[in-house]
This record gives C-alpha cells, structure tokens and sequence, in this order.
C-alpha cells in the first residue's frame, strides 16, 4: 500500500524494524511492552516522554475470576480497564506509532493516518491520535451502532462511513489511498507482525501468574489477538486447548468488532484456524444459560457481546469437565454495542 513520503527511507515499520534486531528480538520476548520507550531512537525527548506518559496506565491488566460448575475456574482478562480506549487494543496503538514516528515514516505535522474499524481498534486509534496530534481519517461500516462511532468523532477524528461491511470499507480504503495523501495504519495485515507481537503481552502477563490454562477460549476477530494467544500458550503447553468463535460466515449473523460476513480473510484467521483445536460459530452458543448462571455478577453482566460468548463457551464446555481452568477476554463493555 502506497504510503505519505517523507524525508525517512523507511516506508513501513516492518522495513525500519529490519534495520533493528534489538527491538525485533525485544517484541519476541516476554517483556513488558512499555519498555520499548527505553530504546535507542532518532526522537525528541519531549516525545518520547509523551508516548511513555501516555503508556504508563495500560498493560498489566487482571484477571476476574469465577467458578464454573463441576469445580471449574475461569480468569477472565480484562482488557477493557485499559485506557486510551478500554480494550485490548489501547496495548496497540501507542508502541506502534512510536515507532513509526522514531524512523520517520511518520510526524504529527504533516502526516495524515487512514485506517478501517469495526469499533475497538479504531477508538483506541482515534484517542491516541488526539494525543499525539494525528490527524485521522476512519472509515467504518454505516452499520455500525452510535456507541462505537460516536467516541471515535468526539476524539475529533474524520468518519467517512460505507454501506455494508468491512469489504466493503477495505475497496474505499484502496481508492483513498492511491491519492498517497495518508499513512495506512492497516492493523489487521501489518506485515510485520508487530500486532501479534504486542497482544502475545496478555497471554504472558497471565502465564507469568497463573501458568497456562487448561483451556484458553477466544474470539476469532481479524486473528491478531487469537493467533498471539494461541501460539503462546501451544509454545507454553501442549495440553492446553485452544477453543476459538466467531460469527457464522455463511449467515446473518454479525457481532461487531468480530469477524463476520465480510468476505475478507484475513491471514491472521488462517493461522487461527490452523492452531485451534475447535472452532464454534456463535450462533450455535446459547448465552442465556451462562446470563442466568451470573444474573446477580455485575462484572459478567456488564461485558460487552463478544466478551459474553466466551463466558458462555466456557460455561457450557464446564459441564462435560472438572476441576479445570479456563482463560478468556473481557474486550470491552456492553455500552459499547
């Protein structure tokens, strides 16, 4: 994809990244990600010290445990405590700007940073953005609901919305970008994989805690989250199951900020399917028997749709099983569908 050019040599933070094996061999390690503020780069003090500021209260974030039936244990990660956007990818945005910034590829005064979302990428985006003084542009399916779009304006960046899906926003991507007026953030297909990298932080921070799960159970979406989790924990243990869900692709069913009829595949999905030992479409989970089960839990009750489907596959798999831990995500909120 064609990007905005600037004096750097670099075009991509998957090029500048080759040119530095300290941080390439730093992302595959389990060390926390804040620490990539500490390297060596070509950067105003003033910056760096913005991005580490902005940084200091994500990661780390706990687990909400809960007992299942048959003496099973669940620890849910809850992501959305983060800030700068209350979800998993508030850990994204910040670490791979800065970078971007460091080797030129990008600057606040003349960059304009284009990107698609269903939702939770995106308003972590759009926040840091603001932050950072980016200006944005965001495309995003007109079907998405208020409450995911209205936090990506009020952060003041542009929404240019497209009927249907996230295919449909991915075509308007590739005609806005010929322009070579913005920076294509492009989360979902960074070839560097510095996503996978960033999201493998949450299956280590619980690692490091609890060791590793007899089940880890989590969303498919674009394939980021799941392929960093599932390849952790499989690199961890082999006896851990690796159980993943997603909307039914031939239907019409969609959870947004989850991958659904869009007929996009994204690698990250491939590589899903290729570690997971089971996949489930959602609409074959019942999630009224596990909203039963916590009626009177506040924390499960206020998880957002496809926090819930996790709860609820583990829920229903406690029934065949005992004495077993079971890992999975709070993404993000209710209100936010």
């Amino acid at each position: 994809m064609p990007v905005i050019r600037t004096n750097s040599k670099f075009r991509s933070v998957s090029k500048a990244l080759q040119t530095r094996n300290d941080i390439k061999m730093f992302l595959l390690s389990d060390r926390p990600i804040r620490e990539i503020f500490d390297f060596d780069v070509s950067m105003l003090p003033h910056r760096v010290e913005l991005y580490t500021r902005l940084y200091t209260v994500i990661e780390g974030t706990g687990c909400y445990c809960v007992h299942l039936p048959n003496n099973n244990l669940l620890r849910i990660k809850m992501e959305y405590a983060n800030s700068m956007g209350n979800n998993h990818y508030s850990r994204y945005w910040i670490p791979y700007l800065f970078i971007a910034e460091a080797f030129g590829i990008i600057n606040p005064d003349k960059t304009e940073i284009i990107e698609i979302t269903s939702g939770s990428a995106g308003i972590s985006l759009a926040l840091a953005c603001k932050e950072l003084g980016y200006a944005l542009t965001m495309i995003v399916p007109s079907m998405l609901p208020e409450s995911r779009v209205k936090p990506i304006s009020d952060a003041g960046a542009k929404l240019i919305k497209v009927e249907g899906y996230i295919d449909s926003c991915v075509l308007k991507l590739r005609e806005l970008i010929q322009t070579g007026q913005y920076f294509a953030a492009n989360h979902s297909e960074e070839t560097s994989n510095f996503t996978v990298h960033v999201f493998s932080r949450i299956a280590s921070e619980y690692y490091q805690q609890f060791g590793t799960p007899d089940y880890a159970v989590i969303g498919t979406g674009n394939g980021t989250t799941t392929e960093a989790i599932f390849k952790y924990f499989r690199k961890k243990s082999e006896e851990t199951r690796l159980y993943t869900y997603h909307p039914n692709v031939n239907g019409n069913q969609v959870i947004f900020g989850l991958y659904g009829r869009s007929p996009i595949l994204f690698r990250h999905v491939e590589n899903v399917k290729g570690l997971a030992d089971k996949i489930f479409d959602t609409d074959t989970i019942n999630t009224d028997e596990v909203k039963q089960y916590f009626a009177n839990d506040t924390e499960i009750s206020n998880l957002g749709v496809s926090s819930i489907y996790g709860v609820s596959l583990a829920y229903l798999m406690s029934q065949f099983e005992s004495n077993k831990t079971f890992f999975t995500i709070g993404y993000d909120k209710r209100d936010r569908y």
